[in-house]
């Protein structure tokens, strides 16, 4: 969101803070990275300041320095490391803005900070992180702010905003030297706005709610993360860019009547401290206890809650329907590793809301526990297979455990579904190779029994051939007999006195001349006629040469 406002905005003239110098202290990441681009966006020059993280911090500066539309070689970012709680290195600060963009300095924004992950009460609070802890949010801010009223311009336009957090209004357990630190620089704000009378330099403070940064979600729980949401207004967490416009508005000309100002935002924490009512969202309820003892659930709607007689807001618990996946390893009866999950839908009921927010400190936590027992008591017991098949059965049974169970903490559980099985990448592999082995050995049956069909089917055509080919040539010879018969009878008939025998010798002497003379007619044949009688052998010499002459003659 950030990034795009900058390439809009810096191509335009005439910006807000146009050429005008910024510190952000602690703008290599998180908020202070988010303040830097926006008001970079407005037209400033900035000073991105970090401890640690250079790559982080140079980010940041090419981000700007590459959405500028100046035609000058002079870059519109640099990044400076410096401690923040050593004088020496903050003075070092304003030097190297000073004499990078040629200009005091306009504008400081004290946003680096830092939270002890561990929230402990104060009675466990070492010396080392309490000291620590004001070292960097306090005393930096202190050395930030003291160098920045002597040497941010005078006369109009010049701006102190330092980041403080709605729980210095809202004592918070778990955050005492947090709270301590950022509520010393909200008095130290409010006095400096008083002490910078007549020299044109405003300074304000900026406390946001639950911010999602690296610093909000460092050491929390989901459980915790999910209640400091039901808490807040908006049902989510602020973003770093939800704070950004306000620092640029303080930044600005239109706030110069804006002096020695808290604002709050996101106001999930303090409401009921500061205003004595709390609103309830729909679908929503609260908690509210007095001195610390629970008192009563708060239906939606607005509640009066008088913080001087010790009524307090203990959080907030969220009615609707919620849905918790849960992957569970176990082992079927025939050995097959699997993947189960199940799909559980739950919500806090109402009436016992006390016993819901109080009872559980990780409600996720403790329905996953009770799944994992059911299916690995359950899938053991069956066959892969089986487990395929009784799904159901076994979601039902995740069920009535649930149920029976969560009921004693205030929750319902509303439905239960089996939504995946899966067996173990190498029990997969397995399957699909013995899957496929068994549709190839099906194939080959196939392919073997449609090449039997195949030679049947050409045995039987074959067959088919031959005995229409033997029927044709029957028939052939039928008729040649039958040929001869007529015209025997016929020639018979035609002529009286001659037998069978002389029609059939005529007709044999008839084609046997018809032979030699188509023999005789081509001059590249040669043809012997021997005789098949052995009385007959002496003649063959004279046979030969008789036929050769006849056919000489015939040619």
């Amino acid at each position: 969101m950030a990034e795009a406002n900058i390439t809009q905005s810096t191509q335009g003239q005439n910006l807000p803070l146009q050429d005008r110098v910024a510190i952000v202290t602690g703008s290599s990441r998180g908020i202070g990275r988010a303040i830097a681009l926006h008001l970079a966006s407005l037209g400033a020059k900035l000073v991105i300041n970090y401890c640690s993280n250079s790559t982080q911090a140079n980010d940041v500066v090419s981000q700007i320095n590459s959405t500028s539309n100046s035609n000058s070689n002079s870059p519109r970012a640099i990044a400076v490391k410096a401690n923040v709680s050593d004088p020496d290195q903050v003075k070092s600060l304003f030097d190297a803005a000073e004499s990078t963009f040629l200009s005091p300095v306009n504008i400081l924004v004290n946003s680096a900070g830092v939270l002890d992950g561990k929230y402990p009460a104060i009675l466990n609070t070492t010396l080392e992180d309490f000291d620590r802890t004001f070292d960097v949010n306090a005393r930096g801010a202190f050395v930030c702010c003291k160098e920045g009223a002597n040497r941010i311009k005078r006369g109009g336009g010049g701006r102190i905003i330092c980041l403080s957090t709605s729980l210095a209004a809202a004592f918070r357990p778990g955050y005492g030297a947090y709270t301590a630190s950022k509520a010393a620089v909200e008095a130290m704000v409010k006095i400096m706005a008083k002490e910078l009378k007549g020299t044109g330099i405003t300074a304000n403070c900026v406390a946001p709610g639950p911010i999602a940064t690296d610093m909000f979600y460092e050491g929390k729980t989901e459980e915790m993360i999910n209640k400091t949401i039901n808490e807040c207004p908006h049902g989510r967490l602020g973003q770093t860019e939800d704070v950004a416009p306000v620092v640029g508005f303080l930044a600005g000309d239109a706030s110069e009547w804006v002096n020695g100002q808290i604002i709050r935002l996101f106001l999930c924490f303090s409401m009921g401290n500061l205003l004595c009512c709390v609103q309830v969202d729909q679908s929503t309820v609260a908690i509210k206890e007095q001195f610390g003892k629970y008192q009563d659930v708060l239906e939606p709607g607005c509640h009066c809650l008088p913080w001087f007689l010790g009524f307090q807001l203990a959080g907030y618990l969220s009615l609707r329907l919620q849905q918790l996946d849960v992957r569970c390893e176990t082992k079927t009866k025939d050995n097959v590793f699997v993947n189960v999950v199940a799909s559980i839908q739950y919500r806090a009921l109402a009436d016992k809301a006390n016993d819901a927010f109080y009872k559980l400190s990780n409600t996720k936590g403790q329905i996953q526990a009770y799944v994992f027992d059911v299916i690995r008591a359950s899938v053991p017991k069956l066959n892969l297979d089986d487990v395929f098949e009784q799904k159901n059965e076994i979601a039902r049974a995740v069920e009535d455990e649930l149920e029976k169970a969560m009921s004693a903490y205030g929750y319902e559980i509303v439905q239960t579904l089996i939504v995946d099985i899966e067996p173990d990448e190498h029990v997969k592999r397995a399957m699909n190779e013995i899957n496929a082995a068994a549709r190839m050995r099906v194939a080959a049956n196939e392919k073997a029994e449609a090449e039997k069909i195949l030679q049947i089917k050409r045995a039987e055509g074959e067959a088919e051939s031959k005995y229409l080919s033997g029927l044709g040539i029957a028939r052939q010879r039928q008729a040649i007999v039958d040929g001869l018969r007529d015209s025997v009878l016929g020639f018979s008939v035609n002529v009286p006195g001659t037998s069978a025998k002389d029609v059939m010798d005529m007709v044999l002497l008839t084609q046997y001349f018809d032979t030699m003379k188509e023999i005789g007619a081509s001059s590249k044949s040669s043809a012997v006629f021997l005789p098949h009688g052995p009385g007959a052998v002496r003649d063959v010499a004279s046979q030969i040469r008789d036929g050769l002459l006849q056919a000489s003659v015939d040619h």
